[in-house]
């Protein structure tokens, strides 16, 4: 396939003998100056309707980069934790949102990485603003060694940290549609927000 790589990316389970596997899809071709944008879905592992959504995406996406269409990059997960969709009990319950082991939230208390490598970022930032943008998805690609113990955080972190579109699809069949977004990305990011039939838009500052 023209401009397509699907990635497999193998994640050590917590009991011997055990493993789980991360695909990843990249669309079109990571180049400086270039966008590039990161989506994914069911990081709470219930939550199944973005995985319907994305699954339905990846053909249309798949036609576009061997179109030459894509300018950039896009990287999709359409399961960004096979963990907690492996923990079905009794056949036909599903505890996706929190894992099983240390009954802690996949989808919270993540670490704030920003602090260590700001002033990495700020000795290197200038007027040159594709230059930045290297610069920056260069020193954003490693995971930090001091983020929580999860198994998949590393695999899927370096994939969205230097993203700086990053649509997640947290929804479930009961919930109003909504787009959520900083103060800040919201006049790049509006448009995006505007094609989706959200009637609430909410924003962090």
């Amino acid at each position: 396939m023209k401009n397509v790589i699907i990635e497999n990316r193998p994640l050590k389970g917590d009991f011997q003998g055990t493993s789980y596997n991360l695909r990843v899809f990249r669309f079109g071709a990571a180049q400086p100056g270039k966008p590039k944008a990161y989506m994914h879905a069911a990081l709470h592992a219930d939550e199944t309707p973005g995985m319907l959504i994305l699954h339905h995406m990846l053909p249309k996406l798949q036609a576009a980069a061997e179109a030459g269409l894509i300018d950039g990059e896009i990287v999709v997960l359409p399961q960004a934790n096979p963990l907690g969709g492996a923990q079905v009990m009794f056949g036909d319950t599903h505890i996706g949102r929190f894992d099983m082991a240390s009954g802690q939230n996949h989808n919270r208390g993540w670490e704030l990485l920003s602090p260590a490598v700001i002033a990495d970022i700020e000795a290197v930032l200038s007027d040159d603003e594709t230059a930045n943008v290297a610069h920056i998805r260069r020193i954003l690609a490693p995971p930090s060694p001091r983020v929580s113990p999860r198994p998949y955080w590393s695999a899927f972190a370096r994939r969205f940290c230097s993203c700086p579109t990053m649509p997640t699809l947290s929804l479930i069949f009961t919930a109003t549609t909504k787009a959520t977004g900083t103060c800040s990305s919201f006049p790049s990011n509006g448009p995006i927000g505007k094609t989706l039939p959200a009637p609430v838009v909410r924003l962090w500052r």
